[in-house]
């Protein structure tokens, strides 16, 4: 459970549940019956937490995937949906036959989805990407910039960073980019803007924004 108590259950569970109907008591004794039955549980937490889900039909999908968006902090700050997401193309440099990073500043619909390992192995330069004012966790973000349904049905594709190939080489407008946005800066006014409110005795933007991070397992 997450700390409002609210239970996590796997994006699997969370499709089963979907169309479920929940209302009545003997509804809910079905399912649990039936889920029994179809679903496959990683643990007894996860059972739990799974008989809670549907008794107070209330849960979370969990998932340790995340999107990198660097109009975050704005979003948090004026609830806009401005989207400046970071799309990774990783290749084969044809002439250095090397592996290549390079990103772009996409749409919602064309962003990389950032595994933890991912996160881990990006290059130094693009680290102040991955700050926790830009990250978004994938649940809350298809929520709120995409269709949950069609998620949670394997309608949308997940776009997770996948093997590089041989392409041409591909220029990058990174430094473009940067000259009209600078993480650093984001990350540092909005580090400052949060001392500031601790001393007047204030939130900050991010005090009670906390990030829940767990293993999705898909069965």
């Amino acid at each position: 459970m997450n700390t409002q108590n609210v239970p996590y259950i796997t994006r699997e569970q969370a499709k089963y549940l979907l169309d479920q109907d929940l209302s009545l008591n003997s509804n809910k004794l079905y399912v649990l019956a039936s889920a029994n039955r179809d679903l496959m549980f990683d643990d007894e937490e996860n059972i739990g937490d799974f008989i809670q889900a549907v008794l107070f039909n209330n849960y979370e999908v969990k998932s340790d995937f995340v999107y990198l968006n660097l109009k975050q902090p704005d979003n948090i700050a004026n609830n806009k949906k401005d989207e400046q997401f970071i799309y990774l193309n990783t290749f084969i440099d044809p002439e250095t036959k090397s592996e290549t990073n390079q990103i772009d500043f996409v749409p919602f619909e064309k962003a990389t989805l950032f595994s933890p390992e991912m996160l881990e192995e990006l290059p130094e330069c693009y680290k102040i990407y991955t700050s926790e004012v830009f990250r978004i966790p994938e649940v809350e973000a298809v929520q709120q910039y995409g269709d949950y349904n069609n998620w949670l049905m394997g309608k949308e594709k997940t776009k997770v960073q996948h093997k590089p190939k041989l392409k041409a080489r591909q220029t990058n407008h990174l430094k473009d980019v940067q000259k009209e946005i600078n993480p650093q800066k984001i990350v540092e006014q909005t580090l400052e803007e949060n001392r500031i409110r601790d001393e007047k005795g204030e939130d900050s933007k991010f005090k009670n924004k906390k990030r829940h991070s767990v293993t999705m397992k898909l069965k």
